[in-house]
């Protein structure tokens, strides 16, 4: 988790961060209802991937927010 935590100290834009969050808790809460919100999962996915992300990609941001979620449980 050192790794992840460090990645996610990194990027310092809030809106990534909550779109990255939003799109981990979805994943992880609602995982059963997904067909309700993968449109909107598309959606972000292809704002997050225009964004600056400090050299790390999206696949690596959402991990990051996963571990931390859990990690919280």
């Amino acid at each position: 988790m050192y790794l992840s935590v460090n990645i996610c100290v990194l990027v310092q834009s809030e809106d990534v961060w909550a779109t990255v969050l939003a799109l981990s808790l979805l994943s992880l809460k609602y995982a059963d209802k997904k067909a309700e919100w993968e449109m909107i999962e598309l959606k972000a996915t292809q704002w997050l991937s225009r964004q600056e992300l400090e050299g790390h990609t999206v696949d690596e941001l959402l991990q990051c927010a996963m571990n931390i979620l859990q990690a919280t449980k």
